[in-house]
């Protein structure tokens, strides 16, 4: 079934210049990350956060005994979802300070840090491997507009004169196709966009909750 509207040439060289722009501005993104050429992010491509990156406290990335301690892994699940409110989590973080032996209490928190950061990275890292496995994907949807487009492009240009009125006013189950296709990149790629802030508001929590488990410290 064609669908009948107006499309003329103009219509699928501006599509194709969208596509064209979008993706020669993600290969400049990429081109300016060192750490991997697949990234499509402004901000920098970082795997693994650190906890002197995080917080004022004592390193944590040789801390491991928060494993056996169940209290501090369900604290630090908690901690963690951004469904949770910093006031909330405030008192969380104090409730779990005040029940600690006060020669206790900076080691357990800091063990709690250590158990939180553990957690951030893991959903940061499995974050970042989707984009650039979406941005893969989309890098091969754009060559494949790109290629219909000029498909399109070289049909039109070969149609003789006296054709093209009648050919523009209906779409071609090829043009229905590209236009779709482009319209589904295009929307993709602004997903793309919103998915690169996620490590970043990832990030912010970690630090927020690294400040209010600082907090509760003595020393």
């Amino acid at each position: 079934m064609q669908v009948t509207r107006t499309i003329q040439r103009p219509v699928i060289r501006i599509c194709l210049a969208a596509i064209l722009a979008v993706s020669a501005c993600t290969a400049a993104q990429s081109a300016g990350q060192s750490e991997s050429s697949d990234w499509p992010c402004v901000q920098r491509k970082v795997m693994t956060l650190t906890s002197t990156q995080l917080w004022d406290g004592p390193p944590t990335e040789d801390l491991k005994a928060w494993e056996d301690d169940r209290e501090i892994k369900n604290l630090a699940d908690v901690l963690e979802s951004r469904r949770v409110s910093l006031e909330d989590a405030e008192k969380a973080v104090k409730a779990f300070a005040e029940k600690q032996p006060a020669d206790q209490r900076d080691e357990k928190l800091t063990l709690l840090f250590a158990s939180l950061l553990t957690k951030i990275n893991q959903d940061r890292k499995f974050v970042i491997k989707q984009i650039v496995k979406f941005q893969k994907h989309q890098e091969a949807r754009s060559l494949e507009v790109q290629r219909q487009g000029r498909e399109l492009e070289e049909k039109k240009q070969a149609i003789p004169a006296e054709q093209q009125m009648d050919s523009m006013r209906t779409l071609t189950p090829e043009q229905q196709k590209y236009q779709w296709d482009a319209r589904v990149f295009q929307e993709r790629q602004h997903n793309l966009t919103m998915a690169c802030e996620i490590p970043v508001l990832i990030e912010q929590r970690a630090f927020e909750i690294g400040r209010l488990i600082r907090a509760q410290m003595t020393s």
